[in-house]
């Protein structure tokens, strides 16, 4: 089998990459899309509870909403979790504010819609 093409994932205003080339996202010839990302909150002011970190592109969205759990960096001991939308946005809901400069990584994967 092929091995898919990864590509950069599209970043929302107030989050960037932790590390180049560590925020990316692939789908297989099965149609199974892989997200990973270390993201870090770059704004002055916290991020909420739930806030956006990424768009998929169409194409690589879930037909049905899905989650995924992952860490943060500051290791608040608070539960994460990662979802991505029907419509392809991904975001990631603390049950604590996420500070400016707290990292947050993971990974989630689903079957594409197409």
């Amino acid at each position: 089998a092929t091995p898919p093409q990864e590509y950069d994932l599209p970043l929302a205003e107030g989050w960037t990459s932790q590390i180049s080339g560590s925020c990316r996202y692939a789908k297989s010839q099965e149609n199974i899309v892989f997200v990973t990302f270390k993201v870090v909150h770059d704004e002055a002011t916290p991020a909420s509870t739930d806030t956006m970190i990424a768009t998929l592109p169409e194409g690589f969205w879930p037909s049905a909403l899905v989650h995924s759990v992952c860490i943060r960096s500051d290791f608040v001991s608070s539960g994460i979790a990662v979802f991505c939308t029907e419509t392809g946005g991904i975001w990631i809901r603390s049950s604590q504010e996420i500070p400016s400069g707290a990292g947050v990584a993971g990974e989630i994967i689903f079957v594409a819609t197409s």
